[in-house]
């Protein structure tokens, strides 16, 4: 499948601002079974400045800085990218979890790339509450893949996706308390549960194709950002679950950046002179190509 992809943040200022630094996850990365045809990064006013980079886990980076009086800022990415359908879970080796942990610790080390992402973050501590709600999918006797694919009907039953009750910044704990969150809490919650029993996990962010209601047209700019689990399988590589939607990744997720959580991969962030207060608006638009309009 090959996609359409549009990402429009802007931030308007009740005052001026007159500089401001920031880093960027929007640029295009290549996975495996994801390719990325073309992009492009627009930034209003002009950056003065503009550096890229890679970080430890492979995401690239844009720095970038205004220097100039500025009273709203927009940055538009948009590309086109071609995604393969992932393996199917039963086309998967399934291994024991247990086994998996203990070969990740056997050959420890901070430089290679699975055993990092065993470690607690700072979005995802290892907490009491953490480990009591994960216990319930790691049976002794469970393979990773069995241990996935409860883990994700849990959190798919347990909790109400909820826009309106968390942000960034709500603590793990809090969105176990409350039973509410949004895809960003649930992956969190993911990574955090694989990580209690020694597994590799990491947090995925990116986009996901969505359908209007039958009969209805697709409002342009009505889609949103996405984020899911990675699990690490060896013999196999990274296995991508979205426990938002309770389903192993299909050909509709397209990825953008890892990490160890959010604050790893956020798409827009920096610091700015002046400004007083401000507001952000967010537009997403994903388009499948080549196919009929619904």
């Amino acid at each position: 499948m090959k996609y359409q992809i549009q990402h429009i943040t802007g931030y308007q200022y009740t005052q001026s601002v007159s500089i401001c630094h920031n880093l960027a996850h929007l640029l295009p990365r290549n996975y495996p079974r994801q390719t990325w045809l073309s992009h492009e990064l627009a930034i209003q006013p002009a950056a003065a400045v503009q550096t890229h980079r890679t970080d430890y886990f492979g995401n690239s980076i844009l720095y970038f800085a205004i220097q100039q009086s500025h009273e709203s800022l927009c940055v538009k990415a948009a590309g086109v990218v071609e995604i393969a359908r992932a393996a199917a879970p039963e086309h998967l080796p399934d291994m024991s979890w247990r086994a998996i942990s203990e070969m990740l610790h056997q050959r420890r080390s901070l430089m290679t790339d699975p055993y990092a992402f065993t470690l607690p973050s700072p979005a995802v501590p290892i907490t009491p509450k953490l480990l009591e709600f994960a216990r319930d999918s790691f049976n002794p006797q469970a393979t990773l893949l069995q241990a996935a694919t409860d883990l994700m009907r849990r959190i798919k039953q347990d909790f109400t996706f909820d826009a309106a009750s968390t942000t960034i910044s709500t603590p793990i704990d809090e969105v176990l308390d409350r039973r509410h969150g949004v895809c960003q809490d649930y992956a969190h919650l993911a990574v955090g549960c694989f990580r209690c029993f020694g597994l590799s996990a990491r947090y995925v962010s990116g986009y996901l194709l969505t359908l209007p209601p039958p009969g209805r047209p697709k409002i342009i700019g009505a889609d949103a950002s996405h984020a899911w689990a990675s699990i690490f399988l060896p013999g196999c590589g990274w296995v991508d679950i979205d426990p938002t939607n309770n389903m192993f990744v299909s050909d509709q997720h397209i990825a953008i950046a890892c990490g160890r959580d959010f604050h790893d991969v956020s798409p827009l962030r920096g610091v700015l002179l002046g400004g007083h207060s401000h507001r952000v608006t967010v537009s997403v638009d994903v388009r499948a190509i080549g196919l009929p309009s619904p």
